[in-house]
């Protein structure tokens, strides 16, 4: 088989390979456990393969053979950017939802990468079915391409193809906005959720794909005479990419995030609740501890306060916030009602979002233990795993937060 290895097309063939071995990785684990996000996964990958393969096989002397291998060189799908947008957007919405399922109105944001496809199809069948054989002559690479085979390498392409790329990254920048609000609405600790690959990869898709048009648009427009070698560095940058993807998206432990159930849509409106007449129990508190009172509500609704009496007795008597991975989703259900109306009642009664809502009775707790001077047989991360805690991160953090100081200047 022809391949002329060469310090160009050598360098590329690592991350083909890699690409290559991590697709199949993608699609076993996502159909050993029905995920969508692997399968996603796999698809980014393979478009970036793609596009390594293309400038790699060229270095390797598939362009100036001027056979069978020439000719794949102009019609195999190489150029499939139109695919990564959409990928994507939908592998942070599958990956942050465990019960992600598709919806028909899903489909229109895969019309262009159909249009593409159909482009691709197009092109090959019109030149085989009309103008092939082709012609031996320079201007069809000596028979092996026909008057269609380059319009996937045309400027509009290109421009329709990034276009579509940065606007899903945007759209996906958007949802990860949203779902950092959904995390400090859903959950009391969110450090055993490690999303910061998730917004490290956008940025890394992001940088890459923009260095790999920055230097095909300075090549196009400034560097004369074999332009080709200096594009080589975008596909080398693309080949980078590969490598940082693939990692970062199997490396994560898909346990974690079992208890993801974020849907950008919902999030974005999320005032409807469900209104339950259930009694409130007559020795439930009415005020909280004046350490971890709360913002004042402007909530004037009966429904409102109903709740709030319901939800500090929860706290205050059953403590359920010494639960170090209590979610708004399991209180609710000790509470027997839904996560829409909780949430609600945290919000709008107190002013909070559940991850400051639970956090502040862990602060009052711990510096109950301090002022009780537990601090000098313990130390203050022990206090803090004690007091519902499970990352010291998210203990300073919080403690800082919410008293003005950081826990090691409490109490002198």
């Amino acid at each position: 088989m022809l391949f002329d290895f060469n310090y160009y097309s050598s360098l590329l063939l690592p991350a083909f390979v890699n690409a290559l071995v991590f697709i199949v990785l993608f699609a076993n684990r996502g159909f050993k456990e029905s995920s969508w996000s692997d399968f996603l996964a796999a698809l980014i990958l393979m478009v970036l393969s793609f596009k390594i393969l293309y400038w790699m096989l060229g270095f390797a002397g598939w362009y100036d053979s001027h056979d069978g291998y020439t000719m794949f060189m102009f019609y195999f799908p190489f150029n499939l950017l139109a695919f990564v947008g959409p990928a994507l957007y939908y592998y942070f919405l599958s990956v942050t939802n465990v019960a992600f399922q598709w919806k028909k109105s899903d489909l229109k944001h895969w019309i262009l990468p159909a249009l593409v496809l159909v482009m691709y199809i197009a092109k090959a069948a019109i030149d085989f079915s009309v103008y092939y054989p082709f012609d031996d002559d320079p201007s069809t690479q000596y028979g092996s391409k026909g008057p269609y085979s380059e319009v996937d390498k045309t400027m509009v392409f290109a421009i329709v193809s990034y276009c579509s790329f940065f606007y899903y990254l945007w759209l996906t920048h958007d949802a990860y906005t949203k779902f950092k609000a959904y995390l400090s609405n859903h959950f009391s600790s969110t450090a055993y959720i490690d999303f910061s690959w998730l917004k490290k990869m956008m940025v890394a898709l992001g940088t890459g794909i923009f260095i790999f048009f920055a230097i095909n648009f300075y090549s196009y427009y400034f560097v004369e005479g074999k332009s080709f070698m200096f594009e080589w560095n975008g596909y080398f940058a693309i080949g980078l990419l590969s490598y940082y993807f693939s990692i970062s998206a199997y490396s994560y432990s898909p346990d974690k995030l079992k208890k993801l159930h974020f849907e950008a849509e919902n999030e974005a409106n999320n005032s409807s609740y469900f209104e339950t007449n259930e009694p409130i129990e007559d020795d439930a508190p009415t005020l909280l501890d004046e350490d971890v009172q709360p913002s004042a509500s402007n909530a004037t609704t009966i429904d409102i306060e109903h709740w709030k009496e319901k939800l500090l007795h929860e706290m205050v008597t059953k403590q359920a916030f010494l639960n170090p991975e209590i979610t708004l989703s399991e209180l609710a259900k000790t509470m027997k009602t839904n996560n829409s109306l909780l949430s609600k009642v945290i919000n709008d009664g107190f002013g909070q979002n559940f991850n400051d809502f639970i956090n502040a009775y862990r602060v009052a707790t711990i510096k109950q233990k301090i002022d009780n001077n537990e601090h000098k047989v313990k130390t203050l991360l022990s206090l803090a795993y004690e007091s519902g805690f499970n990352s010291k991160a998210t203990f300073n953090r919080s403690f800082k937060k919410i008293t003005g100081i950081a826990p090691k200047d409490y109490g002198g």
